[in-house]
């Protein structure tokens, strides 16, 4: 059984966009709901794993991550509470996750079966429809900010990543001081680079006048 707190995050997922409470309770039989809880640093979802669930984060963080041949990590997203994974992959068709999905912090996350979200259900809720059309533009959005990131590690040099992911920072916050959603290492597996070569080129940069930062705020000049 969800607990009250857990309806009020509902209220914010994109997913029940436009779904009050009542309708999100009359919905859940309809859509296979189940929760789990996790520890910090446990795999949800490891890749190759069948993909049978969209996963909705109740409570803590979750990491999305991608493997190389070498066994080197590259982040390929940061998600938060009401935030959404696996989603994309289940719309396409992927039986087997090309990722792996792991906590960054303790979580709580509702499993939805999207099989029971792409068909009407046999009672023909009337917010099955919406619940569709909110999917699409959940999808569309992912789209968006995947093409974000390869913007960023198009770039040629460490410098040129670094001053394409901080400027979009930037541009998210509309302020030129900012905090970003990373630790120095997530910072580097996310731009797929060297983590001792970048924090060398962000000190330079530092000292040339370009930017300020402290953790994880940081300020362009």
């Amino acid at each position: 059984m969800l607990s009250e707190k857990y309806f009020n995050v509902l209220k914010n997922v994109p997913l029940f966009s436009g779904i009050d409470e009542d309708e999100i309770k009359t919905l859940f039989p309809c859509i296979g709901v189940h929760i789990k809880y996790f520890r910090r640093n446990e795999a949800i979802i490891s890749a190759g794993d069948d993909i049978k669930h969209i996963g909705i984060i109740l409570d803590g963080k979750v990491q999305v991550l991608k493997d190389d041949i070498n066994g080197n990590r590259n982040i390929l997203a940061n998600l938060g509470k009401t935030e959404l994974f696996a989603e994309v992959f289940s719309y396409a068709g992927i039986k087997k996750s090309p990722v792996t999905v792991s906590t960054d912090t303790g979580a709580v996350i509702m499993f939805i079966d999207f099989r029971k979200i792409i068909k009407s259900c046999t009672s023909s809720c009337i917010f099955h429809s919406r619940l569709i059309e909110n999917m699409l533009g959940i999808i569309a959005k992912k789209n968006l900010s995947l093409n974000e990131k390869i913007e960023c590690i198009g770039q040629r040099t460490i410098r040129q990543k670094i001053e394409a992911f901080l400027t979009l920072q930037m541009e998210k916050a509309g302020s030129s001081s900012f905090e970003i959603p990373f630790s120095r290492a997530q910072m580097a597996e996310y731009l797929c680079v060297d983590r001792s070569a970048m924090s060398a080129v962000l000190s330079k940069m530092r000292d040339e006048g370009v930017i300020r930062f402290n953790r994880n705020r940081f300020e362009i000049l």
